[in-house]
């Protein structure tokens, strides 16, 4: 065996400590790497979850933002320009022609140039004179002579007064003054007609009663406040059970009125939640949802357990043709203003004949939120706002104009450039990608719904929004706040058939308190419920003209 020399020993060793030394430093990389590879990660899943609580912070702050506003905003969507008649507009714009204070905001009271509020007349009200006289005639200071009478002086006021008496009958008898045994031996007066047999409750009383609760918002508690305070006392169980029977009487009225609302060619759809505190098979909850259909001459409500379409599907009266597809009843044609809610929009996909009427109010109410939540999205709001609310003003012009005429074909060329302006925008905008997210959002919201928002254009006249079912759906939502819902399925019934009964009168101008009075009237007098015949007497669209004189309401 040959020796290397010490150089080539030296040579050797030196290689051996390179070689360890590069596995180690291979070792301490593969370490480094995946270390970093480690660190990577955790820095992708921490710039995830800062992103993710950036989010969250820009939505709560939107939601403080919208709490805030909806707090201690202002709650009204009335403009303050009068071209936009109300509707579509900002809430920061002041009125056309009034004169700003120096602080910019709507001086209170009458503003210059408008026209004084005309004074109203009360010649239809009933007069009651009341004679005034001296306790003694005065007589001259200087010869004691009687003054002589030289006419009068007259004064007016409007008396305001309740009176709740107990009516008492007194029925006159006879007894018979002959011996014939075939002839009744005493006779006397009928009873008064009562729509109610044995009730002790005038109709006048149950007419008010259904009024004050379902027309006025009244609960139940407060008008046995209002009777104690005009010295009687009731139970709120024996007015309970008075309002159960007057249901009884009042749902064929009610039936009739939602038959004939359903065959409208337009109508205003909306929901709204109520609280019924009985426990109903098969639902966990006491929620129930409160339906409004508001056609041209009549408002159909509906008070179900369910929010579902087959509410809509019932009243609508939709069949089904032989291949399953729903349809309209007669195959016609029914409008439908609504909000964006997934119900319509599969009753608008799937019904022959169904035309989905996206309420521009709601869409604007997105765009107005999405501003005052984040701050970089207002300039975005702003210019959607004002676009919005053109739209709004063409479109009351258009409406406002004679058929026909040369203003109605110029408001509706406006109206047809501002919506394709509208067009161009949201498709320009969605491939921006320095827009804001929540303003991408909304703007997914306007194209998923594009279609119905313009389908008003083919047909001149209709509402661009659903405000019209909002309105009408207010009553009961404010008569919610005061009595949480109902007690029984039987007050349920009555609350719904009351609302179609007392908003349909009001809104053909008729005077519901005066027409439940004559309605309760005619079942006393019929003895029981009234016929088919009977019932268009009460209804605004078939009553003849003479009754419907007698129940329109008072002038102004």
């Amino acid at each position: 065996m040959v020796r290397g020399c010490s150089g080539c020993r030296r040579r050797d060793r030196e290689i051996a400590r390179h070689l360890a030394q590069h596995e180690a430093d291979g070792e301490q990389i593969r370490l480094l790497t995946v270390e970093r590879d480690d660190l990577r990660a955790r820095l992708e899943s921490c710039e995830g979850a800062r992103k993710e609580l950036e989010r969250a912070r820009d939505d709560l702050r939107a939601r403080l933002s919208q709490h805030l506003r909806h707090r201690f905003g202002k709650r009204s969507e009335r403009s303050g320009t009068s071209e936009t008649s109300g509707q579509g507009a900002d809430e920061h714009s002041t009125v056309s022609g009034e004169a700003p204070s120096p602080e910019g905001k709507r001086r209170r009271g009458q503003q210059p140039g408008r026209p004084a509020p005309r004074r109203r007349r009360y010649d239809h009200l009933e007069i009651e004179e009341v004679p005034h006289d001296l306790e003694e005639l005065p007589r001259c200071p200087d010869c004691d002579k009687l003054y002589v009478p030289f006419g009068e002086e007259r004064c007016e006021e409007i008396h305001f007064e309740v009176r709740i008496l107990r009516r008492i009958h007194r029925r006159k008898r006879y007894r018979r003054g002959c011996s014939c045994k075939k002839a009744p031996g005493i006779v006397s007066a009928p009873p008064p007609a009562k729509p109610i047999l044995k009730g002790r409750l005038s109709i006048g009383f149950l007419a008010r009663l259904v009024f004050y609760k379902y027309g006025l918002g009244l609960p139940l508690a407060r008008i046995v406040a209002l009777l104690r305070a005009e010295g009687a006392q009731f139970s709120p169980g024996s007015l309970v059970g008075s309002l159960d029977r007057a249901g009884e009487l009042l749902a064929p009225l009610a039936n009739a009125i939602r038959a004939h609302n359903a065959t409208s060619s337009h109508l205003h759809v909306d929901e709204t939640s109520w609280k019924v505190f009985v426990l109903v098979p098969g639902k966990k909850n006491h929620r129930h949802w409160i339906w409004v259909f508001v056609g041209v001459d009549s408002v159909a409500f509906y008070l179900k357990p369910s929010r579902g379409r087959d509410v809509v599907v019932a009243h609508l009266g939709l069949v089904e043709d032989d291949s399953g597809r729903l349809g309209l009843p007669g195959g016609g044609e029914l409008l439908l203003s609504s909000d964006f809610y997934t119900t319509y929009q599969s009753l608008g996909a799937e019904v022959e004949g169904l035309v989905n009427l996206w309420c521009w109010a709601h869409a604007r109410r997105y765009v107005l939120r999405c501003g005052d939540a984040h701050q970089s999205c207002r300039a975005w709001a702003d210019a959607w706002l004002e676009a919005i609310r053109a739209l709004y003003r063409a479109w009351h012009a258009c409406c406002a104009a004679e058929p026909g005429s040369p203003e109605e074909v110029e408001a509706l060329h406006e109206c047809r450039r501002i919506v394709e302006e509208m067009d161009a925008t949201r498709h320009a905008e969605a491939t921006d990608d320095t827009l804001p997210e929540p303003a991408k959002r909304v703007l997914a919201t306007l194209d998923h719904e594009w279609s119905g928002l313009v389908a008003f254009m083919e047909h001149p006249g209709v509402d661009l929004d659903n405000n019209r079912a909002e309105r009408h759906i207010r009553g009961p939502v404010v008569l919610r706040k005061g009595c949480y819902g109902s007690r029984s399925l039987t007050q349920a019934a009555l609350a719904a058939d009351a609302w179609s009964i007392i908003q349909t009168f009001e809104l053909a101008g008729w005077n519901p308190l005066r027409v439940l009075e004559a309605y309760l009237s005619a079942i006393a007098r019929a003895g029981g419920p009234l016929s088919e015949g009977e019932l268009k007497a009460f209804l605004p669209w078939a009553a003849p003209e003479e009754e419907a004189s007698m129940f329109r309401s008072a002038p102004p």
